[in-house]
């Protein structure tokens, strides 16, 4: 009941102190039953007669309840009608209060009107732009003002429809403690009925008495609203005439950037303050954390109690505490005071330009004073952000400080929070001041910003072409110099190593790959045409001037990549952001490119084959095609292409035919039957090689007569061929074969086959059996033992 009273009581109050609107059937009770002093607005007579009333039964009841109230009734009760009361007497008095308040503003918005009624104008222009810029102000100012009173109207709005629905349940219950009451008289009970029943009016009657001041304040904002839009539209007025005829002239400049300068020295002035008081509040701090550390490491002194040692070690903290947002606070005031003399230098210059737009008024300074407004009014909406946050905070902090203050019995507590309640104040100050030049500085700009716009409208049609072409041009521009990362570069200065970091942008990026692409295609054509120059006038070798083209082409577009580079302002560094994880998986990949890379070198330098060559390796045996900066291509007899890998070429056996002569001897074996006249053999071997005119001459062939072989004699015809002249070393063996094939037969010679010679004992007569498939493991085993 308690809790229950207490909330009842606080929200009427509240509904007493704030206007609202009039509540059917409450106030002005169309249709539904009027609440006791509501029905009508009451005159001043009356409501001083009422609050009088109230006020003498308050004092009556207060003096003695028990004669009002009957033995029996709960003690809460009693506490909730004398509550009531006190709530009655209040609402009455600010009913007074509110008739005197409506009262000045139905005059003051009189007054406003008949000024504005008289209002002639400002005569005939150019009017001062400082003139027009203070009318802009106002307008600004009275349209705040008038979005504060349509939300303190709203709001009283919510609390009148939430506070409708309790009105209804106490005047329910007030009709069924009045049914009661009108029972029977003689109970027992008759008296706490009746208590009820005027208790349940009490409430109504506190209720609406809420009500009729909510009423009658609800009126005064409504006044208030009205007269707000009214100046509003003064404002306006004014504004617009003024803004029809401006003159911005040097003296108006030169008068602003004054005050400019005069508030930058000031600012100066409060900085060089600030510093002296960050020194000083610097050493207070280090003085307080010294005696603090002194505590922590001595936690117990001679002589002294745990408690005072307790306390005593809690005065320290405290101190130190106090010490540091002090400290901080000098520091925030500094940093502060150095921000609004920065935004004093940006407000010069926005009035610099907006004098150079208000003199020409042309496109160009159109576009560039309104990109530096706009570009402001951007910057400082994170810092209006951070400044509101940093104020909520701040009151944060300083509601708990209050809060222990009040709750602190000794009085060390009460003086170390009272302490850290004025340090979080002077915090909540600083941060106020910067919000309030935050706003100040952004209601400027955009004031500025919609004159701006006034012009872009009258502006002729050929200039939003301009405009349009600017804004892509500024979109271009942030593209351009968008970062995509950082990277840290290592700088000489005055023998000095400085690490600075370097950002890698857009342009930057398509910078580099332009240079690139140029720089290629101006050494591809270089190296072209001195590959020409090598063949043509130094008579060098088409196939070494092919690979030096190959390797100078590879050295120089490396060059022109860290030229392209260094060009556009990458360092090599750009490259550490792979990560080391990444860094080693391209060490591993790039081991055997360097490893084919030094192989090709070293074939390059060593020249131990080159294009043409015949080599062998493993079972490819090929020409020698091409030697690239990795591998080198071997083509085979058959037409097939092997890429080969440069270090296979170094490290592995390679038979080079042709290292240093063209020359190879070949051979070609022959069997002959025995008995065959081996002269005559190597004489016909001969015959056909020398008939054979791929075969040289110088050597000369030979016949080596090799071997008695189990099937004939074996004879090998060695010759020698050129393969520099693109002979077929498989092909002139296949001649020689068919020649010596068909010379030998012409000469008689047989070339046998193979062959085995079968003996027989005829010592005994042959033993012929005929045996089945099963009995044929038998016979083999007699045969065996025989």
């Amino acid at each position: 009941m308690v809790r229950t009273l207490s909330v009842f009581a606080f929200s009427l109050a509240l509904c007493a102190t704030a206007p609202a609107q009039q509540l059917p059937g409450v106030i002005s009770g169309a249709g539904q039953k009027s609440a006791p002093d509501a029905a009508t607005p009451a005159t001043e007579a009356e409501l001083k007669a009422k609050l009088a009333g109230a006020q003498a039964e308050l004092e009556r009841f207060t003096a003695d309840s028990a004669s009002k109230a009957p033995p029996g009734a709960p003690e809460q009760e009693v506490i909730e009608y004398r509550t009531l009361l006190g709530i009655l007497a209040g609402a009455y008095a600010r009913q007074l209060d509110a008739r005197d308040e409506l009262a000045l503003t139905q005059r003051s918005r009189a007054a406003l009107a008949a000024k504005a009624k008289s209002w002639t104008g400002l005569g005939p222009g150019p009017h001062p732009l400082s003139l027009v810029d203070s009318l802009r102000e106002g307008v600004q100012a009275a349209a705040e003002r008038v979005k504060a009173a349509e939300a303190k109207l709203a709001l009283h709005d919510e609390q009148i429809a939430s506070w409708r629905p309790r009105l209804k349940d106490l005047e329910a219950q007030a009709r069924l403690a009045e049914e009661r009451a009108s029972g029977p008289q003689d109970g027992a009970d008759a008296a706490l009925r009746g208590w009820a029943r005027d208790l349940a009016q009490l409430r109504v009657r506190s209720l609406a008495a809420g009500f009729a001041t909510l009423d009658m304040r609800t009126e005064i904002a409504r006044e208030q609203l009205a007269e707000r839009r009214e100046a509003l539209a003064f404002a306006e007025r004014q504004s617009d005439a003024a803004s029809k005829s401006v003159a911005f002239t040097r003296e108006d400049l030169d008068g602003i950037l004054a005050r400019l300068d005069r508030e930058k020295a000031a600012l100066d002035r409060e900085v060089a303050e600030a510093q002296t008081r960050v020194a000083a509040r610097r050493d207070a701090l280090r003085k307080a954390q010294a005696d603090l550390a002194a505590v922590q490491d001595a936690p117990w002194r001679p002589g002294e109690s745990p408690e005072q040692t307790a306390r005593s070690r809690l005065r320290t903290e405290r101190a130190a505490e106090l010490a540091r947002v002090r400290a901080e606070n000098a520091n925030l005031a500094a940093d502060v005071a150095r921000g609004l003399g920065d935004g004093l230098a940006a407000e010069r210059a926005i009035w610099h330009s907006r004098f150079a737009f208000e003199s020409v008024r042309d496109s160009t300074s159109y576009r560039e004073t309104f990109e530096r407004v706009d570009t402001l009014l951007k910057r400082l909406q994170p810092w209006r952000e951070f400044a509101r946050r940093e104020v909520t905070l701040a009151l944060g902090q300083l509601s708990e400080q209050e809060a222990r203050l009040a709750d602190a019995v000794l009085v060390d507590d009460r003086v170390a929070a009272r302490d850290l309640a004025d340090a979080y104040r002077e915090r909540l100050s600083i941060y106020e001041r910067l919000l309030r030049a935050i706003d100040r500085q952004e209601a400027s700009l955009r004031r500025w910003k919609e004159e701006f716009d006034g012009f872009r409208s009258a502006r002729p049609l050929w200039s939003y072409a301009q405009d349009a072409w600017f804004a892509s041009r500024s979109v271009a521009r942030q593209v351009w110099d968008f970062e995509l990362f950082t990277a840290e570069d290592t700088l000489e200065v005055d023998g000095r190593k400085v690490t600075a970091t370097r950002s890698v942008t857009v342009g930057k990026s398509i910078g580099a790959i332009v240079v690139l692409v140029l720089g290629y295609i101006v050494v591809s054509w270089f190296v072209r045409r001195l590959e020409r120059q090598l063949v043509a006038r130094f008579k060098a070798d088409p196939n070494v001037a092919r690979i030096a083209r190959r390797w100078l082409h590879f050295i120089l577009v490396a060059v022109l990549f860290v030229i392209a580079l260094d060009v556009v302002k990458i360092p090599l560094t750009v490259f550490a952001f792979l990560g080391g994880a990444l860094a080693i998986a391209f060490g591993f990949g790039a081991q055997n490119l360097m490893k084919n890379l030094m192989s090709g070198i070293m074939l390059l330098v060593e020249r131990p084959l080159k294009i043409g060559d015949l080599v062998q390796i493993g079972d490819t045996l090929g020409t020698v095609t091409n030697i690239s900066i990795r591998s080198s291509t071997i083509r085979t007899a058959d037409g097939i292409e092997t890429l080969v890998p440069n270090s296979a070429l170094v490290e592995s056996n390679v038979t080079n035919w042709t290292h240093s002569s063209s020359e190879v001897r070949r051979s070609v074996k022959v069997a002959v039957a025995y008995g065959s006249d081996t002269r005559k053999v190597a004489d016909t071997l001969l015959a056909q090689a020398d008939r054979h005119g791929q075969v040289l001459k110088q050597p000369p062939p030979r016949v080596i007569f090799e071997d008695f072989g189990a099937d004939g004699l074996a004879f090998a015809l060695e010759y020698w061929i050129d393969y520099a002249k693109g002979v077929d070393g498989r092909q002139i063996a296949s001649d020689l074969r068919f020649m010596a094939e068909k010379a030998l037969a012409e000469a008689g010679v047989s070339i046998p086959f193979p062959q085995r010679a079968l003996h027989l004992d005829a010592a005994r007569p042959l033993q012929v059996e005929v045996v089945t498939r099963a009995e044929q493991p038998q016979l083999v085993a007699r045969q065996s033992r025989a």
